[in-house]
């Protein structure tokens, strides 16, 4: 496996060397990788961590490595911003890695874009980012304490401000499963520009009018009304929590955009344990004019994320 990896690398005349250029991460490895069929998925990680140990030579020790992801204070929320842009994706059913880790995904099966990418990591969406939120902690139990190798568990800590939604006010491209019904953005560009243009561009207009709702939802919903008149929830007006980690600019649309997790609560806590999510998406929430959003529903929490 490693070696048909590095062998797609050089094909592309891609190296190491360059993958690595901003940081430790070689998205370009991991966008190669993510998609391809494991005989056995508890392999995901093993398999790629060969590439992993040669980074970290080349990067002289400085970051260590969690399930897929390089800690560090100026990368790390850049690691856990990968976002499924294609259907047909799936959670493993047996753990694999904690949900923040593109490795908890099964990409088998996903439509690929033209260069054979699932572009799990968008470098140009990556390079303009300004963090928002800090990471406490991140922390895995490796098999045999070898970080690079297959995970028992983990989980994320971190800090940030928060916002509680409903599943039905979140455009279903911005979940990790989804069916692909609408067009998926994989930054907030594609959609500035399907808003502002007069023609749908070849992006269903449905899913334009479901982003300005979802916008509109944040500025002037308490929360959603979907709620029964004991106070249940049904499927589709599930509680989940937005999470912001970063925030994208644009001199050209003169805008700016938060880039959240989507995290839903834990289905059981019990002995009065501390609340713990599980991450199901990522979303891309416009700010406009650039600066301006109601921070009424905003408020900073501390989280858990396994």
């Amino acid at each position: 496996m490693i070696k048909r990896v590095y062998r797609n690398l050089t094909r592309r005349r891609v190296s190491l060397k360059w993958a690595v250029r901003g940081g430790p991460y070689s998205y370009y490895i991991v966008n190669d990788f993510a998609t391809r069929k494991m005989t056995y998925h508890t392999d995901k990680l093993p398999a790629i961590s060969g590439l992993a140990r040669e980074v970290r030579r080349m990067t002289d020790g400085q970051y260590s490595y969690k399930a897929g992801i390089w800690r560090s204070r100026k990368f790390e929320y850049q690691g856990l911003l990968w976002g499924i842009t294609t259907p047909f994706a799936a959670r493993y059913e047996k753990f694999i890695a904690p949900s923040w880790s593109w490795a908890s995904m099964d990409l088998s099966g996903v439509a690929v874009s033209q260069d054979g990418r699932s572009k799990l990591y968008n470098e140009r969406l990556l390079e303009d980012l300004r963090p928002k939120m800090e990471v406490k902690i991140m922390s895995t139990k490796p098999v045999g304490g070898d970080p690079y190798m297959q995970v028992l568990g983990g989980h994320l800590k971190i800090e940030g401000m928060c916002c509680n939604v409903c599943c039905c006010e979140i455009p279903s491209v911005f979940f990790d499963i989804h069916d692909g019904s609408h067009a998926a953005p994989i930054g907030p560009w594609e959609i500035l520009k399907a808003i502002d243009s007069s023609s749908s561009d070849g992006i269903p207009g449905s899913y334009v009018e479901m982003f300005k709702g979802f916008k509109r939802d944040l500025i002037g919903k308490a929360f959603c009304e979907g709620r029964s008149a004991t106070g249940t929830v049904s499927g589709s007006h599930q509680p989940l929590l937005l999470l912001e980690m970063a925030e994208w600019s644009s001199p050209m649309y003169r805008s700016t955009a938060s880039i959240c997790l989507i995290l839903e609560r834990s289905e059981f806590v019990v002995n009065n344990e501390e609340e713990t999510f599980k991450r199901v998406g990522r979303a891309f929430v416009l700010k406009e004019p650039a600066g301006v959003r109601d921070l009424s529903r905003w408020q900073s929490q501390i989280l858990t994320i396994k």
